[in-house]
């Protein structure tokens, strides 16, 4: 006869089931609107990242975020700068580097699909006072950092 659960480890079950199910949702939210953007997965995410940069980024940057190897990074910001939605531009701090910045405007399209995604994200969090999205996102920055090297 298996031993009755306490509180605790019921809300830890339950959390994580919770916390799996919006990381599988997420995902499967991320490659719809990728889909309806008629643009790869890997694509849209690059633009959130770049989306969300204070300033032109490196390749290298780009590439550990997503966590893909460099010849798929390459791959990656010459489709992107095909399709006119990134640049790239000569590094001031090393001549040997480049940066790439966002095209706001060319990339008009794939940043409205991830607005509408995250105005739905938004209005979740509706229901939530300050102290409790300030929880929530303590927990998430968490865990965030678990498998680097910062500790949760």
């Amino acid at each position: 006869m298996a031993r009755k659960l306490s509180s605790r480890e019921q809300r830890l079950v339950r959390l994580g089931r919770a916390l799996g199910g919006m990381l599988h949702k997420a995902e499967e939210s991320l490659d719809a609107a990728a889909r309806e953007g008629k643009i790869h997965p890997t694509d849209l995410r690059c633009i959130s990242f770049l989306g969300s940069a204070d300033a032109p980024v490196s390749p290298k940057e780009i590439i550990a975020y997503l966590g893909i190897t460099s010849a798929t990074g390459t791959a990656l910001l010459d489709r992107l700068q095909r399709f006119g939605y990134v640049t790239r531009s000569e590094n001031p701090g090393d001549r040997r580097s480049v940066l790439i910045s966002l095209d706001r405007k060319a990339a008009a399209q794939p940043i409205q699909l991830l607005e509408e995604l995250r105005a739905q994200y938004a209005k979740v969090t509706e229901r939530y006072s300050e102290e409790q999205l300030d929880v929530i996102v303590d927990y998430l920055e968490r865990v965030a950092r678990i498998g680097t090297t910062a500790k949760p």
